[in-house]
């Protein structure tokens, strides 16, 4: 028997029916309790009960085109990760919709508080570093390309935009002609990652949700959690000292520039994705002038000029990539961190 909340709508009740019953999981067998789980932007979320345990099934969005998404890359880098220690296991995936579950896994979820108490941003970043090195996907992502997708459908619908959007994205294509030249490996990356993403637990952190997940720019990843996790320039520092094995003006300057590329982007998708994501009850509108708003105080400042002039290719740089790669391998995980 199923158990449905009954703020869930009678179209999305089917689905969870249809989706569970395609799944024919092991785990969702007998008496379910379902609920949804308030906080996604672009595909819903519910928390099932069991007689045995919570998972979380995710329907997802279906605007695929729109937003740039490649489920099956998704999907396999999602594997990636639970391979690599980052993600909890899949337990099933419906294709080619990729409607998921996975457990539910217990923990407190990742905001600007939490990265702040000691071990947390250093096991964030152990984190990013074994997804970085793990196994890659068909499927490539550049943060400035989505930036102008976005931008695109944005003009084409008439969408509301800020008067100043020409010199935030002047700004931005000055960040890309910096990153053209610079010379850094394309690793498997989450591409989207919100602090909300993780989950923090007593004993280890986990990383979710890999619908953008596709080889990109590992600073893309290294900035949003340092960034948007508000972290001090002597703690970015010694993250980033962590992640690579040294410290370097060049890679903080980086990351400096590519939190700008994280912003537009964050922002134009929230316009974006307004018109076409009623159901979720998010608010995009607010959303949308926050990251408009980190944007525009970003480029104003004296450090992201300074940024500019600091982040273009290093005659170190080949040995500091090299040395990433031999510190994640140090932090493979043992089998029983493979999954939850």
């Amino acid at each position: 028997m199923i158990r449905i909340a009954d703020d869930i709508g009678a179209e999305t009740r089917d689905e969870i029916h249809q989706v569970i019953d395609e799944l024919a999981l092991a785990e969702l067998e007998g008496g379910l309790s379902i609920e949804r789980l308030h906080g996604g932007g672009s595909n819903q979320n519910f928390v099932i009960d069991t007689d045995t345990g919570q998972f979380v099934l995710r329907l997802a969005g279906t605007m695929t085109e729109r937003f740039g998404l490649d489920r099956v890359v998704g999907v396999q880098g999602h594997r990636n990760a639970v391979t690599a220690g980052v993600a909890p296991r899949l337990c099933g995936a419906v294709m080619p919709a990729a409607h998921l579950v996975v457990p539910f896994v217990e923990g407190r979820v990742l905001d600007a508080e939490v990265l702040a108490e000691p071990g947390v941003l250093e096991c964030c970043i152990g984190l990013l570093s074994r997804l970085h090195h793990a196994e890659p996907v068909d499927g490539t992502f550049s943060i400035f390309d989505d930036a102008r997708r976005y931008l695109s459908i944005a003009s084409a619908e008439n969408l509301t935009l800020p008067n100043d959007l020409n010199d935030l994205v002047a700004q931005l294509d000055s960040a890309e002609r910096v990153f053209a030249g610079v010379q850094a490996p394309a690793v498997l990356a989450h591409n989207d990652l919100q602090l909300q993403n993780f989950i923090v637990a007593p004993d280890r952190a986990w990383l979710l949700d890999y619908e953008y997940a596709a080889m990109a720019n590992p600073y893309l990843d290294l900035a949003m959690l340092l960034c948007y996790g508000d972290v001090p320039p002597a703690r970015r520092a010694a993250a980033l000292a962590a992640y690579f094995g040294t410290v370097r003006e060049t890679d903080l300057a980086r990351v400096e520039l590519m939190y700008l590329a994280a912003t537009m982007r964050e922002a134009i998708w929230s316009v974006v994705a307004e018109p076409v994501n009623t159901e979720t009850g998010f608010d995009y509108q607010g959303w949308a002038h926050r990251f408009f708003g980190r944007a525009r105080t970003q480029v104003d400042s004296d450090q992201f000029i300074h940024a500019l002039a600091i982040a273009r290719p290093a005659a170190d740089d080949a040995v500091t990539f090299a040395n990433a790669r031999r510190i994640a391998e140090r932090l493979a995980p043992p089998p029983s961190e493979r999954s939850s």
